[in-house]
Parts: C-alpha cells; structure tokens; sequence
C-alpha cells in the first residue's frame, strides 16, 4: 500500500495470485492486469523498500503510507515509538498546552507548562515515530 498506485484493490489482486508479501513479489511474474513494465517498476520500489527497512527510515513509508494504513509500518518500528497524550486549557484560538505525557514502551514522561515543557522537542527527538 506504499507503492504509487497500489491501493486496496490491486492489493486484493496481488493477495487473490499468491502474492502475500514483498519476498513472493519478488520472485513472482505478474499478476494479470499488471504489465510486465509497470511490475518491474513495482519490483524495484520494494527492492528499494527492503533497503530502506534495512536502515529503518520510518519517514519513507510514513510518507508513502496514507494515515490510515500506518499501522502497517508498527511491527518493524514500535521500539522507535512515542505515544503522546497532550492536555489543553481548551480547544480555541488562545488554548495552552499544560501537560504533555508521552510513553515510550517503558514508562511515562510528564512534560508540564512552567516546568519542563520547553524540554519536550529535545526529548521527542529520541524517537523516529
């Protein structure tokens, strides 16, 4: 899904001829509907794909992945992740931020407004997602 132009229901298709992962991608010929060009292209993209996994660079698939297909990315990245929980004096125009507490896998951080809040974009720079 984080290849340009495969969406949903070329994904089924791909799933419908035994292609179920990049490895069977791969070595496979192409599915019908997919010109041999277009599928040497695709192929080249998740050779690109594996190396980039390789070097963990999270933003490339959090670019090519639409937000609601991010999950996919989590089972290779989760050890990167922050989970943030951000606490407002409102949701208007003139609303503050007060808290911001963020999980890391471990244990929670407590960033507060007139304490140490001005210390979370170093903190948040630790993690890739």
């Amino acid at each position: 899904m984080h290849l340009p132009g495969v969406g949903p229901q070329t994904e089924r298709r791909f799933w419908a001829t035994g292609i179920g992962d990049w490895d069977s991608a791969l070595s496979s010929r192409p599915p019908s509907g997919i010109s041999p060009r277009r599928w040497d292209e695709l192929r080249d993209l998740i050779e690109e794909s594996y190396r980039r996994l390789q070097r963990r660079h999270y933003r490339y698939f959090a670019e090519r992945l639409t937000p609601g297909y991010h999950w996919r990315a989590w089972p290779e990245f989760s050890d990167a992740a922050a989970y943030l929980d951000i606490e407002t004096t409102g949701a208007g125009p003139g609303a503050q931020v007060t808290l911001v507490g963020i999980y890391d896998g471990v244990r929670v951080h407590q960033f507060l407004a007139g304490e140490n809040l001005e210390d979370l974009p170093e903190f948040l720079e630790r993690f890739a997602v």
